[in-house]
């Protein structure tokens, strides 16, 4: 479960200043990195190098798992990938 959302450990995430990415197999919109975003943002902490996987606010059509999570780059090579395309780039 998500809530009660832990503020302090939001708060240590962002203030580590390491890259953070949020794999969410939802739509962003009401989950885990919008009520990250909204803690950081009412206790005045600065948001930087935050990236978020998610799939996009709009009907997603039925199929395997394995393949839609292929087809929104959420199964295990394109998450490899984006992670060294972030982590290639500092």
């Amino acid at each position: 479960y998500l809530k009660p959302l832990d503020s302090a450990c939001v708060a240590e995430i962002f203030a580590s200043g390491l890259p953070t990415i949020v794999l969410e197999d939802v739509v962003e919109a009401g989950g885990l990195s919008s009520m990250m975003v909204s803690v950081a943002l009412a206790a005045d902490t600065p948001v930087s190098d935050f990236h978020v996987v998610a799939l996009p606010d709009r009907f997603i059509e039925h199929g395997k798992v394995s393949d839609l999570y292929r087809l929104y780059g959420l199964d295990d090579e394109s998450m490899l990938h984006r992670i060294q395309t972030l982590l290639g780039s500092k």
